[in-house]
């Protein structure tokens, strides 16, 4: 009998956590969620624009949702299947950018260098916010409330390591582009 009681409160502060994520005096970033109907009625009513600025406002509050639910799955399944789904899911909004970009360049030969260059501005943009953006704000975040704080110098370091090596790799192709290489040497490289 204990163990139905203690599975039912379990489920109880389940349900209550989902709830206070969705809560938007919880949390302010929820009003954005507004805009994800908005976004679907303009998208039906074809004005592409209005639906992408719609989308946009409305990743932000998705991504926080995820984010909030890998949390919850990590605290109930244990760290190393938590970090694999945060790795997974924190990755989600690339994914399905990169998912629907070769999607539409099947249907339209036209648009498939386009395409390309918004795969790439999205990866580019994860990896710069991710390496640089994200520990920045933590950087500044926690130096305003403890004026003195630690941290593992090598995990700075990997970061530090990786974002060279992710320069590096962008800075090539576009160096070879732009001292007159053609497509193929630019593609060859990359």
């Amino acid at each position: 009998m204990a163990d139905v009681d203690n599975a039912e409160q379990v489920s109880e502060l389940a349900m209550e956590s989902v709830l206070d994520a969705l809560n938007p005096f919880n949390n302010k970033l929820n009003w954005l969620l507004v805009a994800l109907p908005l976004a679907v009625l303009f998208n039906f009513q074809h004005n592409l624009t209005m639906a992408f600025l719609f989308s946009m406002v409305a990743i932000m509050p998705l991504a926080f949702l995820m984010g909030k639910g890998t949390e919850e799955i990590a605290l109930r399944t244990g760290e190393a299947i938590g970090g694999f789904l945060n790795a997974t899911f924190g990755n989600a909004a690339e994914l399905i950018i990169v998912g629907l970009a070769i999607f539409a360049a099947s249907k339209d030969p036209e648009i498939v260098q386009t395409m390309v260059t918004v795969t790439q501005a999205s990866l580019i943009g994860s990896i710069l916010g991710n390496m640089l953006l994200v520990l920045g704000l933590a950087m500044v975040w926690g130096g305003l409330k403890h004026k003195e704080q630690s941290f593992n110098s090598d995990a700075i370091q990997m970061n530090g390591t990786l974002l060279l090596l992710a320069v590096v790799a962008f800075i090539i192709p576009s160096a070879v582009h732009h001292s007159g290489g053609t497509f193929s040497d630019v593609e060859n490289i990359s």
